[in-house]
């Protein structure tokens, strides 16, 4: 296990929505990056319909908040390319909660972030190394296990949430090297990977990150993530 450091300073143009993931981010109320505003803001403020919707609302005001995405990646080299005949699949059922600290203990700004991968339906045979590269980006990491503790961290927001501090078990790419594409389990920064065996911003290691918002469209962050080349093999 190693250990490995980051800092960055990023700089946004008035009206531009750049794929961040700083929690200091005027439009963001996640940890997770997020492209559309207008998905931002209906996640900030959602209209909630179904049989569950009376119990979510309850909830909500409780101080919880819920979300579940259901994904399926495949990848085949049918006939051409390297390795050709082989095939992947990998269903993801991504649930996540947040807990309000000031409405649970009255700690103004605090919350406590949870996801939890749940892999299924997988026929996994490693194409990586077949199909992604330096410029795309890579296919699915192996999933060796059946679920995987993707995000636990404590985030606490202080002087009027211009300093935002969290930490536990996270994932640089949620704040640093952004992929290129918006897949949650693909694209991973090349960077990240060749040096420190980085993938997935689901496959979660010990970390931290701290962000300072300087002014409307500038802010300054500092991070620090462990290093560890068999954490895919982890359940986390």
């Amino acid at each position: 296990m190693g250990f490995v450091a980051a800092a960055a300073l990023g700089l946004l143009a008035p009206g531009a929505h750049a794929q961040t993931a700083s929690a200091v981010e005027k439009a963001s109320r996640q940890t997770a990056p997020r492209t559309s505003p207008a998905k931002v803001q209906k996640a900030a403020a959602p209209v909630r319909v179904g049989p569950l919707a009376d119990w979510a609302n309850g909830m909500a005001a409780a101080g919880f908040t819920f979300d579940v995405n259901m994904y399926d990646f495949y990848q085949a080299n049918p006939s051409a390319g390297l390795r050709t005949g082989n095939q992947s699949n990998s269903a993801y059922f991504v649930l996540s909660m947040t807990a309000d600290m000031q409405k649970l203990a009255g700690i103004a700004g605090g919350s406590i972030n949870f996801t939890e991968t749940f892999f299924g339906l997988v026929r996994n045979t490693n194409l990586a190394g077949a199909i992604g590269d330096t410029t795309m980006g890579y296919q699915p990491p192996f999933t060796p296990n059946d679920t995987r503790l993707s995000l636990l961290t404590y985030q606490q927001k202080l002087l009027d949430d211009r300093l935002v501090v969290e930490f536990g078990r996270t994932h640089p790419g949620r704040y640093y090297g952004l992929p290129n594409c918006n897949s949650i389990n693909t694209c991973f920064q090349d960077l990240f990977y060749f040096n420190a065996g980085f993938t997935s911003p689901l496959f979660g290691v010990w970390g931290g990150n701290v962000s300072y918002k300087l002014s409307e469209n500038t802010y300054i962050q500092a991070g620090a993530f462990t290093v560890n080349p068999g954490t895919n093999f982890l359940s986390g």
